[in-house]
């Protein structure tokens, strides 16, 4: 919001969660007088300053080289009370998308148990871990019939997190204020045929925004499947360049960075030039139309650069560790096995 002072006016963003509210502004009058005005209208108000902040159980530490954020108490809570009993150095393996058909469900109390877990990682893996969304993503749509095949897919998430529990994210300063979006799809990787969809907003050298879901319709090609990810995503790419220039930042055009250049062939001819897409024009137009109206700009990315791709499917080994890495802007903590 603006708020006038003297002749000129000043910047003043809140965020506002229940009760739970995070002011800023680059003038610090402004935010004494919020705070006075607060003050005297509630009682029984916290109020803290500085350079350490806790919200939504983040902990943030601005420091000369940036801002640190981390979960940690979080996810000790957690795993309180768990018998982890196994490291584990990555939250999936490549069987996560399978539902074996004779998967033994849990009983109830277990299940209850399940869905709750779940929400807690879910929580967790949009805010500070990302690396585990994938997983918790599939997870999550187990909830009303979780078998023992999905509990010990659950318990590997949580196995990773206590390899890892130390870990935190580092904007850095100086680092660019304009959102880079990647945008990815797996094909076909779900048993009904549907393909899944992955997104990441960078943002100061860290993933600010992470999405990993199953995409509603079934498609008949990889070309296919990256449309109806490019045109998911991009409504959550919109929101977050409209939420940045309302700080007062001037962008140019968002680059939406994308492996398949088939696609971004499509888009820009302006319309699909095989029939085998044509039934996709409503998706295909919506991108089309924010490129030339200078919003977007899609960039080829080579796959092996694509960080969406942890959100796409389980990634293992030496690439998971690289895209885990850039998803956080620091190292890994932990050795894990």
């Amino acid at each position: 919001m603006l708020i006038q002072q003297g002749s000129g006016w000043c910047a003043v963003y809140s965020g506002i969660y229940v009760d739970d509210l995070l002011i800023t502004s680059l003038n610090q009058s402004m935010i004494d007088d919020i705070e006075a005005m607060l003050q005297y209208n509630f009682t029984a108000i916290t109020i803290n300053k500085g350079t350490k902040h806790s919200y939504l159980a983040m902990n943030m530490e601005v420091g000369d080289d940036g801002i640190r954020l981390d979960m940690i108490a979080y996810i000790k809570k957690c795993l309180e009370g768990r018998d982890i009993g196994r490291k584990a150095n990555s939250p999936a393996t490549d069987d996560l998308f399978e539902v074996p058909e004779d998967g033994v469900p849990l009983n109830e109390d277990d299940k209850k148990r399940f869905h709750s877990d779940v929400a807690k990682l879910l929580y967790l893996a949009k805010r500070t871990r990302g690396q585990i969304l994938t997983a918790v993503s599939h997870l999550s749509g187990r909830v009303n019939t979780p078998t023992s095949d999905d509990q010990d897919k659950l318990n590997r998430v949580f196995a990773y997190l206590s390899t890892t529990v130390d870990e935190v994210m580092h904007l850095k300063l100086g680092g660019k204020v304009e959102p880079e979006v990647y945008v990815d799809a797996s094909y076909g990787v779900h048993s009904d045929g549907s393909s899944r969809t992955g997104m990441v907003i960078m943002l100061a050298g860290v993933a600010i925004g992470c999405w990993s879901s199953k995409q509603k319709l079934v498609t008949k090609s990889s070309t296919e499947a990256e449309i109806v990810a490019l045109s998911d995503g991009l409504t959550n790419a919109l929101w977050m360049r409209e939420m940045v220039m309302a700080q007062g930042y001037k962008l140019g055009p968002t680059k939406i960075f994308e492996d398949n250049q088939g696609v971004i062939k499509i888009i820009k001819a302006g319309r699909s030039p095989k029939h085998r897409t044509r039934h996709l024009n409503v998706r295909h137009f919506f991108a089309r139309d924010r490129e030339k109206l200078g919003d977007i700009v899609l960039i080829y990315k080579p796959t092996n650069e694509m960080i969406a791709d942890i959100m796409t499917k389980p990634v293992t080994g030496m690439l998971f560790n690289k895209l885990s890495k850039e998803l956080v802007g620091v190292g890994v903590n932990g050795d894990g096995e």
